[in-house]
């Protein structure tokens, strides 16, 4: 799980101990993938994205990517790889 994102970035943590985070309910949910600095690891990130959508009982999987990034440029995002796309 190279690119899978195991934790709570410190702007998403709750200022409460005990208190639950709207990131932490969302790693208990799903799996997050996050865009590879270098090119040469996107088809590792890709390979381990669609292996977390394909599991038995999967909830699906968050692929994160900056806009005009290496996902962005001509990868096919086809049936379940793909149900929304979220610009900030």
């Amino acid at each position: 799980a190279k690119y899978v994102f195991p934790m709570v970035p410190l702007s998403f943590r709750p200022t409460n101990p005990g208190e639950s985070s709207p990131w932490k309910r969302l790693l208990a949910r799903k799996s997050v993938v996050l865009e590879p600095r270098s090119t040469k690891d996107l088809s590792d990130a890709i390979t381990e994205y669609k292996k977390l959508l394909s599991m038995p009982k999967s909830t699906g999987a968050i692929l994160m990517g900056v806009c005009r990034g290496k996902i962005s440029e001509g990868i096919d995002f086809s049936d379940d790889m793909c149900r929304a796309v979220v610009v900030t």
